[in-house]
């Protein structure tokens, strides 16, 4: 074998390619155009979003819901532009993508989309996402508002609540029923940071009403039941 057919048989070097410069095919070129500024745009916000703390979007994505909320209120077909979610909501458009599309993603929103576009066409609420605004709780703690929250002592609330479950506890009934009224006194708590809605409020009241009857006779308690159903008219 001469030196020449031994060369030609060796395997050629392998060439490194950096990933930049690999050439898109037609195909991808027509879904992608990485010379529009859309496009641009696009990663330029994905780079951003990376830095962007958590908290911040949280904070974002209440503005978000908040807006639509409002208008849901008074057309609830009514769907929002990018402009449009952007005025209502105060929310900048490098901060407006990512968290629409999480909303989305987790059925809080409604979003318009076409082919071929990284903005989305128009954006509205969900009924998820009516009952996560009307939940004032499950808001607080998905999306709170960036204000730090007041710390909280012992008041006269709590102390009315402590009393009634000792009073149930005690109370002169059989376990069922005195487990029932646990369970409903626990029910009006966890209410009582939620949104004020006519049929919570109505539902509320239900229940003082048939916690009263199960005390009928001791005054005192009866007495920190009315005060409690005044503090519930007063949130």
């Amino acid at each position: 074998m001469t030196k020449s057919q031994k060369i030609s048989k060796r395997k050629a070097p392998r060439i490194k390619r950096s990933h930049r410069n690999v050439r898109l095919r037609d195909t991808d070129s027509a879904c992608v155009d990485l010379h529009t500024s859309q496009w641009y745009n696009f990663l330029c916000e994905r780079r951003r979003s990376r830095t962007v703390g958590a908290g911040e979007n949280k904070v974002v994505r209440r503005k978000l819901l908040l807006a639509l909320y409002k208008v849901y209120q008074t057309h609830p077909h009514t769907m929002l532009s990018p402009k449009e979610v952007m005025e209502a909501s105060g929310v900048a458009h490098d901060d407006l993508l990512r968290n629409i599309f999480y909303l989305e993603e987790h059925g809080y929103v409604e979003c318009l989309k076409g082919f071929g576009t990284v903005l989305f066409g128009a954006a509205r609420l969900t009924a998820r996402g009516v009952d996560i605004v009307e939940d004032e709780h499950t808001l607080n703690e998905l999306f709170p508002s960036g204000e730090e929250a007041p710390v909280r002592t012992p008041d006269e609330l709590s102390e009315l609540f402590d009393r009634l479950e000792t009073a149930a506890r005690i109370a002169p009934l059989g376990q069922e029923e005195i487990d029932t009224l646990i369970d409903e006194l626990d029910y009006v708590r966890k209410s009582l940071p939620r949104a004020k809605t006519p049929d919570r409020m109505k539902k509320i009241e239900t229940v003082l009403d048939w916690i009263s009857s199960s005390f009928d006779g001791n005054e005192s308690v009866l007495q920190d039941i009315r005060r409690l159903a005044e503090i519930v008219r007063e949130k």
